[in-house]
């Protein structure tokens, strides 16, 4: 038996679906009429938690926030034309400090582009520079082919390299579900219903190597250990300090290393550190060995002391990122840093 149906509505249904399948629970939308039935798919599930914020560029910094304290994707919806380019400061952040963001973005068909037609720009990857993935999902199709190759590309915007992803979303009228555009079989809706599984990501384990250097850690006298930005796990203060306490090495934190905040113990922790690190007043320490956790840190003092030390430098986070304007690491370790802290405590 067929039914009528919009396909755009199908269309968005079926995307948003299996994001909540794979676990999004957020989005901040800033609703415009090109992406209606994105606005309407994400407000109408029940299993996400929607954000309605219409100046886009405070929609997509809310976004950041959000998914830096949850720790988990979130879904960032806007309408074609200028407005995606309003997000571009957000995504840039996201991009720097690798934090999950699903950038929807609705678009006008290819027919309509550089024809002079009204809230219309080249959104093709437009943030290239600063992305992790981009994919242009193609025009709605009712086709089940289609339906499952768009699950797909959801699977692939969520399971890449933490940061920000770009998927472009173009929609011809009508946009409104009231209106009908084609009529297809129960069997196809029922079938596009399905979740489409999808793999995970792992996280980098601490091999024989990291576990070497953690051994070796016992020949250094003098330690120090800084936190740059990142979200390193929940349980990530308590285990760096107990690793501080393991090691005698103390803790600097950086104003966005979330160090300075929670329950867990702070004695080996310093965050008034800017004074006695610069480079005039700091006479009196340079220690054998750096461990830095994350991403660089913020504070210019601590990079100026970072670069001017003689010490043998380590960076640990999850990608195996260079996080050193210096340039004077001696190795980095691709491991969770709570993973390594982990890993210490057991050896």
């Amino acid at each position: 038996m067929k039914i009528s149906i919009n396909r755009n509505t199908l269309w968005a249904e079926t995307f948003v679906n299996q994001l909540t399948n794979l676990g999004v629970k957020y989005v901040c939308i800033s609703p415009g009429s090109r992406s209606t039935s994105l606005t309407i798919a994400f407000a109408e599930n029940k299993n996400i938690k929607p954000y309605v914020i219409v100046d886009e560029r405070s929609s997509c910094f809310f976004a950041l926030g959000l998914a830096k304290s949850s720790g988990s994707p979130v879904a960032v919806v806007t309408t074609s034309g200028s407005a995606v380019a309003e997000l571009y400061p957000a995504i840039i952040e996201a991009y720097q400090q690798r934090v999950p963001l699903i950038i929807c973005t609705a678009d006008r068909p290819a027919y309509l582009r550089n024809t002079g037609a009204n809230q219309t720009i080249n959104q093709d990857n437009i943030y290239k520079n600063h992305i992790r993935y981009f994919v242009d999902a193609g025009m709605p199709d009712v086709k089940l082919s289609a339906l499952q190759n768009l699950k797909k590309t959801a699977n692939n915007a969520l399971f890449k390299n933490p940061g920000p992803v770009h998927i472009n979303l173009p929609f011809d009228k009508p946009f409104e579900p009231h209106f009908h555009t084609d009529k297809i079989s129960r069997d196809i809706i029922k079938k596009a219903s399905i979740p489409v599984a999808a793999g995970s990501y792992k996280l980098p384990e601490a091999g024989s190597e990291i576990k070497k250097f953690i051994t070796g850690l016992s020949n250094y006298k003098n330690g120090l250990i800084i936190c740059g930005p990142g979200n390193h796990g929940k349980d990530f203060p308590h285990l760096v300090s107990a690793f501080s306490e393991l090691t005698g090495f103390p803790v600097i934190s950086d104003g966005l290393s979330q160090l300075r905040f929670g329950k867990h113990s702070k004695k080996n922790i310093t965050i008034n550190h800017s004074a006695f690190l610069r480079k005039s007043s700091n006479t009196f320490f340079d220690p054998d060995i750096i461990i830095q956790f994350g991403t660089a840190p913020t504070t210019n003092s601590v990079l100026g002391f970072f670069s001017e030390s003689k010490a043998e430098k380590y960076l640990i986070n999850e990608f195996g990122d260079l996080c050193d304007p210096s340039k004077t690491t001696k190795r980095i370790f691709a491991v969770k840093p709570e993973v390594f802290c982990k890993t210490a405590l057991k050896i």
